[in-house]
């Protein structure tokens, strides 16, 4: 339940059919054995990917680095500028060996192609890094 500044803050994001991600933390009510739910920070679902990824690691075996990834990951990254850094882990398994490389001034903007694009190829392993 929200009361006070709580509400008039996040009124609006408590309409039906809205999607939210609820951002808070249980703490110790003063003088008191109960706990509480203190609310945080409310976020429409459909910006979250958008305003919380801090950085997107991408680990790909050699053989699986082609021109159309090469490609759509260029395309996609200058398309969407914004500040999510990008890091590749190229990783030879049969060596052991792995090769890290990362954006260091330009980065992007997590998006729906890049998720999908990520998401569909089973041979790429993806970790997410959100901040907080």
């Amino acid at each position: 339940m929200l009361w006070s500044e709580d509400y008039v803050r996040y009124n609006n994001y408590m309409e039906k059919g809205m999607i939210v991600m609820v951002e808070g933390g249980f703490k110790q009510r003063y003088n008191s054995d109960q706990y509480e739910f203190r609310l945080a920070k409310i976020h429409l679902l459909e910006t979250v990917k958008t305003t919380l990824t801090k950085q997107v690691i991408i680990d790909v075996e050699p053989q699986f680095i082609n021109e159309d990834f090469v490609d759509f990951i260029d395309k996609n990254v200058k398309a969407h500028p914004g500040k999510t850094s990008i890091k590749f882990n190229i990783i030879d398994s049969r060596n052991n060996y792995k090769v890290g490389m990362y954006s260091l001034e330009k980065g992007f903007t997590m998006n729906d192609e890049m998720a999908i694009f990520l998401n569909e190829r089973s041979e790429i392993g993806v970790s997410v890094v959100i901040a907080t």
